[in-house]
């Protein structure tokens, strides 16, 4: 009658015991996941900021054709962005260039924009993974 006992609660252990292990891994895999979207969607904000900081660069200067590329340093992260000017564009519109950068994660983002109304307007703007 003991060992019936003993070989059943082995038993039942082992079971709850893979049951667990199986948690386990699908917890992680989850966790891995989470953590990857997150710096993905984090590139993606850091691109998007260095479009918005190129246009604060531009100022209301329509006479601005490109720029070098600049840094900045934010939020364990990096963005780097410039401007240019090329001929499949017309005058009054540069194209900018922007990549943010969390981890190794790179997402770029390529906006164009037009000098109205005093001001740079964002026409278009793309986003890729890189």
């Amino acid at each position: 009658m003991g060992t019936s006992k003993i070989t059943l609660l082995s038993g039942t252990y082992i079971i709850l015991g893979l049951y667990l292990f199986g948690f386990n891994s699908v917890d992680e895999t989850t966790n891995s996941l989470a953590y990857t979207a997150a710096e993905r969607t984090q590139s993606e904000q850091l691109a998007r900021s260095g479009v918005m900081l190129a246009l604060l660069y531009m100022g209301s200067n329509s006479s601005i054709t490109s720029f070098s590329p600049r840094s900045q340093s934010t939020m364990g992260g990096t963005v780097t962005y410039s401007a240019s000017n090329p001929a499949t564009l017309s005058s009054s519109e540069r194209l900018i260039t922007s990549r943010g950068v969390i981890n190794s994660t790179q997402m770029e983002t390529t906006a164009v924009v037009q000098y109205k109304d005093g001001r740079w307007q964002i026409e278009r703007m793309y986003m890729q993974a890189v």
